[in-house]
């Protein structure tokens, strides 16, 4: 069983990335870095193994993160083949998720 750093990223602005797919059922973080002196959004979406991303997967989303500020979801949990999906409106979002397999 696997622990620990999963994934990490810096995605393009306005840009949505597949940042980690779950290879085994896995409970995850996600936190969301603001590097930049101003305040951004960013956008959040857990999608379901086979799905493709939708309004209706996110669980942040346009959420205000101020200068130099960090936001962190705890405890998602995702089964095989679900993804997690992060999106910056500045690109200067750090996106890190961590976690502990279940199996």
């Amino acid at each position: 069983m696997a622990s620990g750093l999963q994934a990490f990223s810096r995605p393009s602005a306005a840009t949505w990335t597949q940042m980690f797919t779950a290879s085994t059922p896995i409970v995850v973080n996600i936190s969301a870095t603001n590097r930049a002196s101003s305040q951004t959004d960013v956008s959040i979406a857990a999608v379901p193994n086979g799905g493709s991303r939708g309004p209706e997967h996110e669980i942040e989303a346009g959420t205000d993160v101020a200068a130099s500020a960090v936001i962190e979801r705890t405890g998602i949990v995702l089964n095989t083949g679900d993804s997690l999906h992060v999106n910056s409106a500045n690109g200067d979002v750090a996106f890190g998720i961590w976690g502990v397999e279940l199996s």
